[in-house]
């Protein structure tokens, strides 16, 4: 993503030999230990065959945004101008052809949440969006483009990564997964 996030997921396909063989509880602190200092594997889940991929199962993002030299107020109203649009048409790169789209179906919600951290080197707000990823990803940078005039990026953190089934959302991997292996981790 080219930003930080604090919800990665990953597909590992085994051969039939292989997944009989790995002992799958062990895995995250085994992958932890070949991972740099900061990256930690906190579970896993064994997946049906033949099922989606995790690019294709998952349906929206949520992100955390700073946008600099702007206070909550300014950008809320902002946000509500933005939200108050029918059409949103931003220029992108696709294939290497530039093609404007409308992104406002993509722009599922946006909260402004505060200031930026008093440790931030320059002041301005921090707002909260999901955006969906179907049927094309909306990045951030695409939704700050979109401001008239458009918003400048701070740091961008993403937040969440989820899958909508039988009418709810839900992460790819259950807090509760994480927090066992969190858990034996720590122990």
């Amino acid at each position: 993503t080219s930003h930080e996030s604090l919800g990665e997921y990953i597909d590992v396909d085994l051969t039939d030999t292989e997944s009989e063989s790995v002992d799958v509880e062990g895995l995250p602190a085994l992958l932890t230990s070949l991972l740099p200092p900061g990256i930690t594997v906190e579970g896993v889940a064994v997946i049906e065959r033949g099922g989606e991929s995790l690019q294709q199962a998952v349906t929206s993002c949520t992100w955390s945004i700073e946008v600099p030299g702007v206070t909550p107020q300014e950008l809320s109203a902002r946000v509500a101008e933005l939200l108050a649009a029918d059409e949103l048409f931003v220029t992108r790169e696709r294939k290497g052809k530039q093609v404007t789209d409308d992104i406002r179906p993509n722009v599922r919600s946006v909260e402004v949440v505060g200031a930026t951290p008093s440790e931030r080197v320059q002041q301005g707000a921090v707002m909260e969006v999901e955006l969906a990823t179907q049927p094309r990803a909306l990045r951030p940078a695409e939704l700050l483009a979109a401001f008239d005039p458009p918003l400048e990026e701070g740091h961008v953190c993403r937040l969440h990564q989820w899958i909508e089934s039988d009418g709810a959302r839900r992460e790819p991997l259950s807090p509760a997964t994480r927090t066992a292996h969190a858990e034996a981790r720590a122990s």
